[in-house]
């Protein structure tokens, strides 16, 4: 396992976050190319203790996840 590319993965994530932006598993794979954001995710909240939250956000024909930091952003 190449852990330095998982940590310039987190750190990508992280400072996206920190600077007040949504992300979805598909922005992350278009401006990142992380293939699975939920891992990166769980890894910044268990090992860094970021806060990070979930909403859950639908379109015509999916559901998919919106992680964020602080303010809960407009549907």
């Amino acid at each position: 396992m190449n852990t330095t590319k998982t940590a310039s993965q987190r750190d990508k994530i992280a400072a996206h976050l920190k600077a007040g932006n949504t992300i979805t598993s598909m922005e992350a794979f278009r401006k990142f190319r992380i293939t699975r954001l939920s891992g990166v995710i769980f890894s910044l909240i268990h090992e860094r203790g970021m806060k990070i939250k979930v909403m859950e956000a639908r379109n015509k024909n999916s559901r998919y996840a919106v992680y964020y930091m602080g303010k809960k952003p407009q549907a």
